[in-house]
């Protein structure tokens, strides 16, 4: 069990942005490939990427919000987490508004749908390199690692 609130993000977001991308990506793949349109099984599997797609986005911002109140941080950290948090509130965005589109009734919405999933592959893209920043610059969530006295390992 999670004992700490903002360990449920780590746990959700490689599916958020996961889907969100392979959304994306396909959504590319439609558009460049004419062949890959007529693929039925491209197309329903585009589907199933948006439906999945936003319940893991959904999931993934909401334990986001409970890391930002509740990781330990510092003032550098802080400032660093209003970046991330603000590139991840516009991908998220994005992309559920893409994802509404694309379930509409409207045809023209599909079209609409798609570049909504394009842009939010490169939101997702700088939300997630600010992510790695938090974790990997600033230490956020991570505990210390042991401190190396003489007889260390040396790989």
């Amino acid at each position: 069990m999670v004992d700490e609130p903002y360990l449920w993000h780590p746990m959700f977001v490689n599916f958020g942005v996961s889907l969100l991308m392979l959304t994306g990506l396909l959504q590319l793949l439609l558009w460049s490939l004419p062949w890959a349109r007529r693929q039925r099984e491209l197309v329903d599997g585009q589907k199933w990427l948006v439906g999945l797609g936003t319940a893991a986005v959904l999931a993934t911002a909401f334990t986001g919000f409970v890391a930002y109140d509740t990781v330990p941080h510092d003032e550098a950290a802080h400032a660093a987490m209003h970046v991330h948090r603000n590139w991840a509130i516009a991908a998220t965005i994005v992309y559920l508004l893409g994802a509404a589109l694309f379930f509409a009734p409207q045809r023209w919405t599909r079209h609409a749908a798609g570049v909504m999933f394009v842009v939010a592959l490169g939101l997702v893209a700088v939300t997630a390199n600010h992510g790695g920043k938090l974790v990997f610059e600033h230490g956020l969530g991570v505990q210390s690692l042991p401190e190396v006295n003489g007889n260390s390992h040396d790989h």
